[in-house]
């Protein structure tokens, strides 16, 4: 299966879908995109990351979903996993955070307008890695 990540920003929501393994690789395209979530702009009232063909997802892009979901919450929102794969729900679990996040299957799922493929770059800053991992260690008792 091809890896990729896709974005679209709709009026009122983003949608991510993720396909095949998506490591650390497709962060900061997806820090770029979403960026504008850290000063509380830009909140959608729906965020959709479809995982229906997502065969694996490493800590650090976890890590990077837990960060934009505990700054949709200040919102009073959360983030919306779309019929995430068994893979994908045993790795959320694993690390515990898969009860924060909304569960729909596809067909509940609003039908996302274009979406445009976000680059997998070949480096990963130290400060993401970080930071990704930190979301992820806050969450931890």
């Amino acid at each position: 299966m091809e890896e990729a990540l896709l974005f679209g920003r709709g009026e009122n929501e983003i949608f991510l879908k993720a396909r095949g393994h998506i490591t650390a690789r497709h962060c900061p395209a997806l820090r770029d995109r979403t960026g504008d979530l850290e000063n509380g702009e830009g909140v959608p009232r729906d965020f959709f990351v479809d995982l229906s063909e997502c065969d694996y997802m490493d800590s650090t892009f976890i890590g990077v979903l837990a960060g934009i979901n505990k700054r949709l919450r200040k919102g009073g929102k959360r983030l919306i996993l779309v019929a995430p794969r068994e893979e994908c729900v045993k790795l959320l679990r694993g690390l515990g955070v898969y009860s924060l996040f909304g569960v729909i299957d596809a067909a509940s799922a609003p039908a996302p307008g274009p979406l445009e493929r976000l680059s997998a770059g070949e480096d990963t800053s130290a400060e993401l890695l970080l930071r990704a991992h930190e979301e992820l260690m806050e969450l931890s008792p």
